[in-house]
């Protein structure tokens, strides 16, 4: 599901070797701050590592000197969790027609885009796919969403719904008792409606991209 895909880094980061990590990110960026510094911890990882196989340090330095790269690890983590955007290579329907099945991996990601004056901690990019929230959303435009629950929302706020099904609506909402009107911007959009047993996640659509 798409709220899997949150930890990604984190998740890298914690249960794989440094070294994993950091090429992950040298292979995941374009040249940047970033990868620079990626490909300079990296760098400094392999050396210790044969510095340490050659007996020219001991256990005690060696600890410590892991010790800063993997702090300098963690600084690039955090750059990555604000500044990157996931973009998924799924798209939310602005239409009637149930949206596309998807399986979504973390390698499967279709781009990160650089959001340097955004936090883009915990959120995704999804793709517009139609017309029915025209004019504000246009087809092949990339949203910015967020995790959020229905009652969060309000009925001017757009949101991706996601189905147990799988399928992806991008929609303005309105519950009613146990069911969710999804509505369109675009007039020529007749409203429909879902049982709240079908909803999986709600995605609050924070801004174009």
């Amino acid at each position: 599901m798409i709220k899997g895909l949150i930890p990604y880094w984190q998740t890298l980061f914690a249960e794989s070797p440094l070294s994993k990590f950091l090429k992950e990110v040298i292979n995941s960026f374009d040249e940047d701050e970033i990868t620079s510094d990626a490909v300079m911890q990296l760098h400094r990882f392999t050396q210790l590592a044969e510095l340490r196989k050659e007996g020219v340090i001991d256990s005690g330095d060696y600890i410590q000197r892991l010790s800063e790269i993997s702090n300098s690890g963690k600084e690039i983590l955090k750059k990555i969790n604000e500044n990157y955007l996931p973009i998924l290579p799924i798209k939310a329907v602005a239409g009637l027609e149930s949206g596309p099945h998807y399986t979504v991996e973390y390698h499967d990601i279709e781009d990160w885009r650089h959001l340097p004056k955004r936090n883009s901690n915990k959120k995704v990019g999804i793709r517009v796919d139609g017309d029915s929230m025209n004019p504000i959303y246009e087809d092949g435009d990339v949203i910015m969403c967020k995790k959020a629950v229905i009652e969060e929302i309000t009925e001017r706020q757009a949101v991706i719904v996601v189905c147990k099904d799988n399928s992806i609506f991008l929609k303005n909402i309105k519950k009613e008792g146990s069911k969710l009107w999804l509505k369109s911007l675009n007039p020529a959009f007749e409203p429909f409606q879902l049982h709240l047993r079908e909803i999986l996640e709600i995605w609050a659509v924070e801004t174009k991209v």
